[in-house]
């Protein structure tokens, strides 16, 4: 065998449950296969090293001498691989880059305002990189650790943990109201002055929908702009009805500087998630953040 031959893991995994079992039949239960799979394994490795690792007879089967030197030392590998890995997604000092995307008005509005005390905890050994855009993320192509997505997921490489719903909110300014009334339905925005957003990666204005089933209502915008923070300075100074998420105009809200309109006619929520790449490996930097994320931010924000 070549000294820089590839190692196949999976093999020898299957080769040390068989040595445990003893039958091929109970190490297929236990690793979850079937006992044909189990026989080709143990037939890749003993072609590969060219020796015999089992004496199998019609009632039973065990080691032979070289199988188990070799059983003894694949065991001693594999724990101590095992342990490596709980000792790294263990650690309590996570260390490296840890590399987060979201977007922009929720990572301005949400996420930066709540991260201080990570960053305290861990400036010592880790490197923040935050991203804030509105693209869709791709893991592979762009190495993130972490992304925060808003609607529905279709990504099923990625591994996702629900967080919790926002709304989609339209709001105006006291003021705007005084001047040009409240509207009663959807359908009198088209006497309004409304504010639209058209993100710069996406050739489309975010379509305004109303209700239960979404129903979006074409409207003549008075002003488009590119970030919902923005569009929402807008509307607080009067511009018009600005339609966002809850979160990124909670504080105007709370102020007084805008007002909700129309708030029976909102579609449904959308959940928000934290995004991973999917694997058995878990980087303690991700493991921490995750429990961070979910300890320290989700309570500050309101449902």
């Amino acid at each position: 065998m070549s000294p820089f031959e590839k190692v196949d893991l999976e093999d020898i995994h299957v080769f040390c449950k068989t040595a445990e079992c003893k039958s091929f039949t109970e190490a297929a239960i236990l690793i979850g296969t079937t006992p044909p799979s189990i026989s080709k394994a143990i037939a890749r490795l003993e072609k590969k090293l060219s020796l015999k690792l089992f004496i199998r007879s019609t009632r039973a089967m065990r080691l032979t001498e070289d199988g188990l030197s070799y059983y003894e030392v694949c065991k001693e590998a594999i724990r101590n691989i095992q342990n490596i890995e709980r000792q790294l997604t263990k650690s309590e000092k996570p260390r490296g880059i840890l590399k987060i995307t979201a977007p922009d008005s929720y990572g301005m509005t949400i996420l930066q305002p709540h991260l201080k005390k990570f960053y305290e905890q861990h400036k010592q050994t880790l490197q923040l990189e935050i991203a804030l855009g509105n693209h869709f993320v791709n893991f592979t192509k762009e190495a993130f650790d972490l992304a925060i997505r808003i609607g529905d997921l279709e990504d099923s490489r990625v591994v996702a943990k629900y967080l919790h719903d926002v709304h989609m909110k339209l709001v105006a300014s006291p003021q705007y109201i005084k001047e040009h009334g409240m509207p009663k339905t959807p359908e009198d925005l088209h006497n309004h002055q409304c504010i639209a957003i058209k993100f710069p990666n996406k050739n489309m204005i975010s379509p305004w929908e109303f209700g239960p089933n979404r129903t979006e209502i074409p409207l003549n915008f008075a002003v488009v702009h590119s970030h919902s923070l923005g569009a929402l300075d807008l509307a607080v100074k009067g511009y018009g009805i600005a339609r966002m998420l809850d979160c990124t105009m909670q504080s105007e809200i709370d102020k007084g500087s805008v007002i909700e309109v129309l708030p029976n006619t909102a579609p449904p929520p959308m959940p928000v998630h934290l995004v991973y790449p999917s694997g058995r490996y878990i980087p303690s930097r991700i493991r921490l953040f995750i429990e961070y994320f979910q300890k320290e931010i989700l309570p500050t924000i309101q449902r």
